[in-house]
């Protein structure tokens, strides 16, 4: 029988009611070669596409048993002649007695038989070995497909290349739309107008561009269509391989260049040039158009001359509009101990996974295995063997849960754990984690229950009040609409007016440390601007006068240009004696002041003569 999942569900199904003794492992092989030949000669005979041209045997037995060997010559020169692969699954200890023992002397009649049989042909595995490989899902294996192009320096050099895929993004199984029984469901489309039917080759797209839809047919989209022209690599120019970041990489896939197989010329061609690159230090900025109907790619090529034969590897890169300037709050004002550094230091050292006493690497990128897919793959494997009569809509969902072997790739190794164990011990007690108790605005609670009152028709009512209703209470400045909240708690009666400057300068500030572009100055300035208003108005000038100062030396510690160039635009500098009369500082301070690079000394008054009017009028 040939594996399927018919086979698969009736293995799983097997009980074993009594032990089998006496068995030989010998003659259950050459039952297993005889079906797979036939299976295989049947395939041919019947002259199919897919016939099988490979055949691989995998027997798991304990090999203890004592075996007919009179035979085993002609097995072994049959799985030569065959090509087949064979794989014997052997317990622990009789695969360790059989590496151990070359010459058969301490092992069983049966394991010796085996040993012969290995050292001509086939594979021996363990069990442990192979229930780990046994647990993954393997895809199929292809053929890489070969692009034929060539790459071109200049305009009167060209080199033949063949290309191929060497890191790709995998994709799932594609689902399709079914009914319960199993039977494909087929989509149909209709377009309707009002009450008329449109026909579907009267249907062309448009695009939202203002207020004005913009009708694009067929013919228009094919004319807007940018053509990259012929397919091929094109040298842009040559850069320092420093000048190309690593975090610039980008694409889902690296292509591998090579010269075109079976030509000398081509092949000795793309190794000087490689050698060439790799001499100078530098790579090759390519536009690589992969088919006259694929948009182009620019990337980097990147010699490799150590490969046989020397190659190119291209890597795509992003362009400008793809590029995010990013900007975050400067770390100056936290204040990092030298215990704390040591112990970040230790945790690193304790984690370090890489064995220098071993061959072997662990998370070795060519062994790694997608999470993702395995558990995909698992879930599928689990669903297909369910019984045929369950339903699709039961509660499967909670048998589906991650596989151990899987939940095991996710730990990392107890070697690990272990060292690192000392060092969490020592970053939980040097980095203590407080609680954030957030606060939570509550609804107005009246105070006293009033009685009922008897209902009334309704009459026109302001929507100012119905919607005061509906409003939590607003009782300090925010972030979110800080100008809103200030004006808003203004008009309150009883208002005090230090504490809501004090709430809206700590907003400001707040929002200046988090500004990551000058889109986002926008909040902080305009919130300046309506408490310097405010200050003029109440006549507290010195006070805004003294924050200014404040705001300047966050401004130039953090190189916050953008922002000063908003103030000094706006003139929402020092409030001075032209605005009102009795401030300290005079108009060409004022205007000194907005200049970045220039530090006004900060004055309040305490060593001039008292302004007697001024303090009158701030009563």
């Amino acid at each position: 029988m040939v594996a399927s999942w018919d086979l698969v569900t009736a293995v799983s199904g097997l009980s074993i009611n009594h032990r089998v003794t006496n068995s030989d492992w010998c003659d259950a092989l050459v039952v297993a070669m005889q079906c797979l030949k036939e299976k295989m000669d049947d395939t041919k005979n019947m002259k199919k596409v897919n016939h099988i041209t490979t055949a691989k045997l995998v027997m798991l037995s304990s090999f203890s048993q004592d075996v007919d060997d009179s035979c085993m010559d002609s097995v072994v020169s049959a799985i030569i002649n065959t090509d087949m692969e064979v794989i014997f699954i052997a317990p622990d200890e009789v695969a360790e007695r059989i590496e151990e023992d070359s010459t058969g002397k301490t092992l069983s009649h049966g394991e010796n038989a085996l040993r012969k049989v290995i050292e001509k042909t086939g594979t021996m595995v363990a069990v442990s070995e192979a229930v780990t490989k046994l647990s993954h899902f393997s895809r199929k294996k292809t053929s890489r497909m070969r692009w034929i192009s060539e790459i071109s320096i200049g305009s009167k050099i060209s080199i033949p290349i063949n290309g191929y895929k060497i890191m790709n993004e995998p994709l799932l199984k594609k689902e399709k739309r079914c009914l319960a029984d199993g039977a494909l469901v087929k989509a149909d489309f209709s377009y309707v107008h009002g009450a008329d039917e449109v026909p579907r080759e009267d249907i062309i797209n448009g695009y939202v561009y203002a207020d004005v839809i913009v009708p694009l047919s067929k013919l228009d989209r094919e004319a807007m269509t940018y053509r990259p022209g012929a397919k091929g690599l094109s040298i842009l120019g040559f850069v320092k391989k420093s000048a190309v970041k690593q975090h610039h990489w980008t694409g889902k896939s690296a292509f591998y260049v090579i010269g075109a197989l079976n030509d000398a010329s081509a092949e000795s061609a793309m190794a000087a040039f490689v050698r060439a690159l790799s001499d100078m230090g530098m790579v090759a900025i390519a536009r690589k158009v992969y088919s006259q109907d694929r948009g182009l790619k620019v990337g980097a090529l990147y010699p490799k001359p150590s490969a046989n034969p020397p190659a190119l590897i291209f890597i795509e890169l992003p362009y400008s509009n793809e590029i995010r300037a990013l900007q975050f709050p400067s770390l100056k004002k936290t204040k990092v101990t030298e215990e704390q550094y040591a112990v970040i230091d230790k945790l690193i050292d304790s984690m370090d996974s890489s064995n220098r006493d071993e061959e072997e690497e662990h998370y070795d990128v060519t062994k790694l295995m997608d999470i993702k897919e395995q558990f995909f793959f698992h879930c599928l494997a689990k669903k297909g063997l369910a019984d045929a009569t369950r339903q699709a809509a039961s509660s499967d969902s909670a048998e589906l849960h991650l596989p151990e072997c899987l939940r095991q790739m996710l730990e990392p190794l107890s070697s690990v754990k272990q060292r690192s164990k000392l060092a969490l011990d020592e970053l939980k007690t040097l980095f203590p984690l407080k609680p954030v108790v957030k606060k939570i605005r509550t609804m107005n609670e009246p105070n006293e229950v009033e009685p009922a009152v008897k209902s009334e028709p309704l009459t026109d009512v302001d929507m100012a009040q119905v919607t005061d209703i509906f409003q939590s209470t607003l009782s300090a400045v925010g972030s979110v609409t800080p100008v809103q909240d200030f004006l808003t708690l203004l008009k309150k009666p009883h208002a005090d007016f230090d504490t809501l400057c004090e709430q809206m300068q700590t907003v400001i500030m707040d929002l200046l440390v988090r500004a990551c572009d000058a889109d986002m100055l926008e909040k902080p300035c305009s919130a300046l601007k309506c408490l310097r208003q405010a200050c003029l108005e109440q006549k507290k000038t010195a006070d805004f006068n003294s924050w200014l100062h404040k705001v300047k030396e966050t401004a130039v510690e953090s190189q916050l240009t953008d922002f000063w160039s908003v103030l000094k635009k706006d003139n929402l500098g020092l409030i001075t004696r032209e605005e009102m009369p009795y401030s300290f500082y005079s108009k060409e301070e004022g205007e000194e002041f907005l200049d970045f690079n220039v530090k006004v000394r900060k004055t309040d008054g305490s060593d001039e003569e008292p302004d007697y009017d001024a303090m009158l009028m701030e009563m």
